[in-house]
């Protein structure tokens, strides 16, 4: 299965400067073991996990509802330099991400 890291630019070819990222727990056996300060409502989708652009364009992420751990409050100057450090963050946490969608204001 193709990952969505194998084409670099894939986030850069949305418009929004909102994507919502949407995560998975890879191992359901090891679940409560290596979730650390994951919001597990963030997995079962009742809460959003977003990466959001600033007016600088610098890319940060954000909950819609929630503190996010500190691992994650981090400033980026790209959408993929944002991803990649998401994804390694979640793989050590047992969690991957299954889907980036472009989040456009209605």
């Amino acid at each position: 299965m193709a990952s969505l890291f194998d084409k670099r630019d894939y986030a850069d070819t949305m418009n929004s400067p909102v994507r919502e990222i949407k995560l998975s727990i890879k191992d359901p056996s090891k679940k409560d073991s290596t979730m650390g300060m994951i919001d597990p409502a963030v997995i079962k989708g009742d809460n959003k996990f977003f990466a959001i652009m600033d007016e600088y364009g610098n890319w940060s992420f954000r909950y819609k509802q929630g503190t996010l751990p500190e691992g994650l409050s981090g400033k980026f100057t790209a959408i993929s330099k944002a991803l990649h450090h998401a994804k390694i963050y979640f793989e050590k946490r047992n969690i991957e991400v299954t889907e980036v969608k472009d989040v456009h204001a209605t």
